[in-house]
Order: structure tokens, then C-alpha cells, then sequence
């Protein structure tokens, strides 16, 4: 991938002002990693309102966090998340079915600043 190379080129990883996305944030420990390495922003998207209490309360002392509690997929609106830990998934279906936000990959390119990093 291009975008990689540049990256570590640009040494993005040394960059506080790099922007960082983290599609699916599970409790932050990824976040929290790149955080405290780097200072750099991350916008963290967590689908699920519970394990996005928990990054928020793992991110709590980096201002730089970013939270949006939405997935992103097809369009704007509602899907049904199968609850599996880190391996839950929009694609699955199961016994543990919650309901969530999901935005779409154009609002997401909006929300997000013209660029990202990694």
C-alpha cells in the first residue's frame, strides 16, 4: 500500500501531528499504544456503547482521543453487530445481536481531516 510506505517515509511515526484512524477500537489498548508512542490524534470508532465507555476511560488523559460510537459500512443508519469480543462483526450473525450505528464510508471521509496518517 502506498499510504504504508509513506508513512514510515515520512516518518509518520515520529510525527505528533500525524492523524490516526482505529476502525474498531475494542477497549483502546491499540489507541492507547499509538498514544503514549507518539501523541499523535487518533479517532477511535467503536460500534458498541459498552466497549466504548471502556476506551474512553483507557483514553481518558490524551485529548488527542477522538470518539465516535458508530460503525462503518454501506449507508447511513442501524445494522445488527454480532457480539464477539474482538472478533464481533457486522458480517456475522449469532446468538448476541445488539443494534448499532452505522455511518457511511462518505461521511466518514467527511468527518475525517483531508489527512490521515495510518
Amino acid at each position: 500500500m502506498p499510504q504504508f510506505d509513506e508513512w514510515f517515509r515520512d516518518k509518520g511515526d515520529q510525527t505528533a501531528h500525524s492523524m490516526v484512524v482505529d476502525l474498531g477500537g475494542f477497549r483502546g489498548d491499540w489507541s492507547l499504544n499509538i498514544l503514549q508512542r507518539y501523541g499523535c490524534t487518533v479517532f477511535v470508532f467503536e460500534p458498541i456503547p459498552s466497549l466504548m465507555a471502556e476506551c474512553q476511560q483507557n483514553l481518558k488523559n490524551f485529548p488527542t482521543a477522538c470518539f465516535i460510537t458508530a460503525a462503518v459500512g454501506e449507508q447511513n443508519g442501524k445494522a445488527k453487530i454480532l457480539l464477539a469480543g474482538d472478533g464481533s462483526s457486522l458480517m456475522k450473525s449469532g446468538e448476541q445481536m445488539q443494534e448499532v450505528a452505522v455511518i457511511s464510508v462518505e461521511r466518514f471521509l467527511e468527518l475525517m481531516p483531508k489527512q490521515v496518517d495510518l
